[in-house]
């Protein structure tokens, strides 16, 4: 039997016709945002991505969305491995000089204007419509447009959907407008249902209820306390969010299919051959769904194949 996606790849004239809508999520994870890399990159190199459904990021799903998608880059699937293994990218050393762990300046301005280029323009009129989730002022979903928009939008949009607190944003935490989307998604859902979505497929980079190291309870607990006085908001938000654990299990009475990592990736990963592996697990695995199990690897990819499952 088909599965969701199958069955829209198949039928989606059918079921659009019908009023269905469908929404494809892809979620965040740091590096770990290399599975869903793999993933969009065998969805485009066998003509699969639905031209009328909803694309929404959150975090670095934002990115490969825009990559993927909306530019078909193969070539920026190999950021991971290639550029954020290094202290340019993930430093949590930055924390000591009241910096965030994750560059932001570094991927916005500089990976995406310069080492891989991101088409602005091509973005701007590509027919796809391609979102990144983030947060408005009330701790609410709020989907900004990745396409068919001006650049200056776009990377407003990017660096929001990142914007997780000390993680990738360390000014004006006073304020809760425009955050991480990591921290609302699990209201995505039945926002979509409100907005008249029927159908979700959901892409997820990490296990929903990945055990917590020692390291990340205690970066939690700072992170909470910073915010006890300078924004309780923030830091109920934060406190909702880790207790959320799989809130995929309840679809809102939505058709929802989830699409769970088929390789265990930390979000901190710098193993650059160990991404290239997932890189290519993960393509392999969706090209193999798709009826492809032999779909050769993008051409782009060729310096870093012998990482990648033959």
């Amino acid at each position: 039997m088909p599965t969701l996606l199958q069955s829209w790849l198949q039928n989606h004239a059918e079921y659009e016709a019908k009023g269905r809508k469908l929404a494809f999520i892809v979620g965040p994870g740091g590096n770990a945002g290399v599975i869903s890399a793999g993933l969009l990159a065998a969805m485009v190199q066998t003509g699969s991505v639905l031209p009328n459904a909803h694309y929404i990021g959150i975090s670095v799903g934002a990115y490969n969305l825009l990559y993927l998608l909306a530019n078909q880059n193969h070539h920026a699937a190999t950021i991971f491995g290639r550029f954020y293994c290094d202290n340019r990218f993930i430093n949590p050393l930055r924390l000591l000089n009241h910096r965030p762990v994750l560059n932001l300046d570094y991927v916005l301005n500089e990976i995406t204007e310069h080492t891989v280029p991101l088409d602005y323009s091509t973005a701007a009129t590509s027919p796809l419509r391609i979102s990144a989730l983030t947060t408005n002022g009330n701790g609410e979903a709020l989907l900004l447009p990745l396409t068919g928009t001006p650049k200056q939008q776009v990377q407003h949009a990017l660096r929001a959907t990142s914007s997780m607190p000390y993680m990738g944003r360390t000014q004006n935490l006073h304020t809760l407008s425009e955050w991480d989307g990591w921290l609302i998604e699990h209201t995505l859902l039945p926002h979509l249902k409100q907005q008249g979505v029927t159908d979700v497929i959901w892409c997820l980079n990490r296990p929903l209820e990945e055990p917590d190291t020692m390291l990340s309870r205690l970066l939690w607990k700072y992170i909470r306390h910073q915010f006890k006085t300078t924004n309780p908001r923030m830091r109920q938000l934060i406190k909702d969010r880790t207790l959320q654990g799989d809130f995929l299990t309840t679809p809102h009475g939505l058709r929802l299919e989830v699409h769970y990592p088929h390789t265990n990736i930390p979000a901190n990963c710098r193993s650059s051959p160990q991404l290239f592996h997932a890189l290519g697990h993960s393509y392999r695995t969706m090209a193999t769904y798709l009826g492809h199990p032999h779909l050769a690897y993008p051409t782009e990819w060729a310096p870093w194949q012998h990482h990648m499952p033959r």
